[in-house]
């Protein structure tokens, strides 16, 4: 596809940091198929508008085109849901997801199983697991129980944490763009995920979102496939909701 878009300014560089101990000297090659990740900075992610859905309030599967800074598709993603599941669940829905590159060569998997998203059920929260093309685990995305801060834990296959994600205190805000820091462990910003607003309109009438990932620089592709998946539950999480 030779498709372009017009994509956000210059990135803020970060840093260069150790990468996780879980994913040093791991293997990137093409078995996994998440080695064209390796010389990525930086994604584009458009979810694509479905007009029937902006007009009848009909929940429809979701999809998205991953972009390069130049504005030419590198994958796509698609939701796998059960329509009655979408109606009553809305933003919790459980599906499944699959990345494509885009010549259709798939890239990985996302799991979603239906959770809660109440401070009060901090055993329920929100979840998601990521395994490659092959069905290997690669590792998940874990909401971490808060009353005021907005925590999501990138973890590995073992469970072992990786990076934490910490949006603002006040996610829904009109006429501005959503930050959510990717930390290391230690608490160093290493990168950075951005919702970007999308104009009155867009985002006044469909649940259609843009966001930009700046990617940790050096990092293993496992990590940045699991930093994907976590951008795709924010955009459920938080602005999928029904208004």
């Amino acid at each position: 596809m030779n498709e372009t878009t017009e994509l956000p300014g210059s990135y803020e560089s970060y840093p260069t940091t150790q990468q996780p101990m879980g994913f040093i000297g791991s293997n990137t090659g093409s078995d996994n198929g998440l080695s064209i990740l390796k010389n990525i900075d930086t994604v584009y992610i458009k979810q694509e508008i479905d007009l029937l859905e902006a007009f009848i309030d009909c929940q429809k599967e979701k999809f998205f085109n991953l972009m390069n800074d130049q504005g030419e598709i590198l994958f796509t993603a698609k939701e796998d849901s059960g329509c009655c599941s979408r109606q009553f669940w809305s933003h919790l829905r459980p599906f499944n997801m699959t990345f494509e590159s885009n010549t259709g060569t798939p890239l990985m998997h996302l799991y979603r199983p239906l959770k809660c998203d109440s401070c009060l059920c901090p055993s329920c929260l929100q979840l998601c697991e990521v395994q490659d093309h092959l069905g290997n685990p690669v590792g998940s995305v874990e909401q971490d129980w808060a009353f005021f801060n907005n925590l999501i834990t990138i973890k590995d296959e073992s469970e072992n944490p990786l990076l934490r994600i910490e949006g603002e205190v006040c996610v829904i805000r009109c006429c501005s763009d959503r930050t959510f820091k990717i930390l290391s462990m230690s608490g160093d910003q290493v990168g950075m995920i951005t919702k970007k607003w999308s104009g009155c309109t867009k985002e006044t009438f469909t649940e259609a979102d843009n966001f930009f990932i700046e990617f940790p620089r050096g990092y293993d592709p496992k990590v940045k496939a699991l930093l994907l998946a976590a951008t795709i539950l924010i955009n459920y999480m938080y602005f999928e909701r029904k208004n």
